[in-house]
């Protein structure tokens, strides 16, 4: 951590100081989270050199500071360091989110804040009920009303429904895109229930009916989005809800750092082929083609199709068939729409970037494949699968699902005759209650404190219930 903060502080010099400095702590570590968590860091790092074009020492300064907060966060040994990380954390990514300026930036950035700030409150009173009860700061006996605050403090983190912040937070430069979805920032909240799982497992039906809450809303809000950084904000709310499903298994560590390889690549590689056309969805781009393909690869994998990446963790669980379904929606329309003409994919380091990092994420399957009964009958489902692929049907649904949910679908009153078709109807009713589903969680900043107020109280009336 010294060598990043040191890095930090020569980047005013050179930015490539904290490039080196990532480096140079990624070379020492040993324990996967940290190396995961600074791999993604030089990653995006090294994408800023060419993605910044102005104030890029600040930003790879504040970059650097993130990460080391990141760190720290990881390996913390008492609750005044743990407290004291998870608000550099949010700190960081408040300035990171405003560093362009804009008017939608700085709503972003205070939407953020606001939010992050009641989950800072919520670890804060945690802290001092457990000071209460131990008489000091160490990590030992949590009470059950702190590890109700922490949970609360964890989703509002995380951006779990309702607490959302995180799309709007897509206003930020793609390179503090790819390291606040990927690496411990939006996960802190699962990784916090993994360290101290002994005092969670106590509200564990209650944390995974929430969760699924969350991947079932997140995803059908991921259908209406027509900005590709959106969508994967989305998704990214969706597979930190399923880390909090399975917070109890010895897995989670391994499926947070295949999840953080892949979504990073996603990132670095969308702010490749499509930072040109503004990050809309439908970017005409060649399907026949290394972006084209490395999409589909990093689509698949974040879904859990059979045999890649999210895969190995959501085989055991009995709502991976729904989660794995309704990734697969949005992912299948953001990749048809994006690749549905014949414009060559901008290419650059960001796409060497993305394929290394996805070729990394394949390297961690061996750590979670299940016992061999059951990679046996995985196998013979994959290669018959893999016998009735066809590629049309996966384009014609994803063509389908973008024209349903585009702004292309017919607005104005339909001719009478379409008022009789019930295809019509339905898809004009998903389509009016994606939207005012989005509404719900989006709008003016001024309005948050009453909505989280309102949230909390929901909450803390659900828990007391179970």
């Amino acid at each position: 951590m010294m060598e990043l903060l040191a890095g930090a502080a020569l980047s005013f010099l050179t930015p490539w100081a904290s490039v080196l400095a990532t480096l140079a702590a990624l070379t020492v570590q040993s324990n996967l989270l940290d190396g995961v968590c600074l791999a993604t860091g030089l990653f995006t790092l090294l994408f800023a050199m060419d993605y910044i074009k102005h104030r890029k020492r600040e930003f790879v300064a504040l970059m650097t500071v993130f990460l080391a907060s990141m760190l720290l966060f990881l390996n913390a040994q008492d609750w005044l360091y743990l407290y004291f990380s998870w608000e550099l954390m949010g700190l960081c990514s408040y300035l990171l989110i405003a560093l362009r300026e804009t008017e939608p930036a700085r709503k972003a950035a205070r939407r953020a804040l606001v939010i992050n700030r009641i989950s800072g409150v919520a670890f804060l009173l945690a802290i001092v009920l457990i000071s209460l009860e131990t008489g000091s700061f160490s990590f030992g006996v949590v009470p059950p009303t702190a590890a109700l605050l922490l949970f609360i403090a964890a989703m509002i983190k995380s951006s779990q429904i309702p607490f959302v912040w995180l799309p709007d937070a897509m206003e930020a430069p793609t390179p503090v895109s790819a390291l606040l979805h990927s690496a411990t920032m939006v996960a802190a909240g699962p990784l916090l229930l993994h360290r101290f799982q002994e005092h969670f497992l106590f509200l564990s039906g209650f944390i995974r009916g929430w969760a699924m809450l969350s991947i079932v809303v997140a995803s059908f809000l991921a259908l209406v989005q027509h900005n590709q950084k959106r969508v994967l904000a989305y998704s990214t709310i969706a597979t930190v809800a399923f880390l909090y499903t399975v917070f109890s298994s010895p897995l989670l560590p391994v499926a947070f750092s295949v999840h953080a390889f892949l979504k990073a690549a996603y990132f670095i590689l969308v702010g490749t082929y499509a930072a040109g056309q503004g990050y809309e969805l439908e970017t005409g781009l060649n399907r026949k083609s290394l972006s084209s393909a490395l999409s589909l690869f990093l689509m698949l994998s974040l879904s859990g199709a059979p045999l890649l990446g999210m895969f190995w963790f959501k085989i055991g669980e009995n709502t991976a068939a729904l989660t794995v379904f309704l990734s697969v929606l949005y992912f299948t329309r953001m990749y048809c729409a994006s690749f549905s003409g014949g414009a060559p994919p901008r290419k650059g380091i960001g796409t060497s970037l993305a394929l290394v990092m996805a070729g990394l994420s394949v390297l961690l399957y061996p750590v979670s494949v299940p016992p061999l009964s059951s990679t046996v009958s995985i196998l013979a489902a994959t290669a018959a699968g893999l016998v009735l692929f066809n590629f049309k049907p996966l384009a014609a649904t994803g063509n389908a699902l973008n024209w349903l949910f585009s702004r292309k679908f017919p607005e104005m009153e339909p001719p009478e005759e379409r008022l009789e078709n019930w295809g019509y109807l339905v898809g004009r009713a998903a389509r009016h209650g994606s939207q005012r589903l989005n509404r719900t969680f989006t709008g003016p900043v001024g309005r948050d404190v009453g909505y989280i107020a309102a949230s909390l109280a929901a909450l803390a009336m659900g828990v007391m219930l179970c």
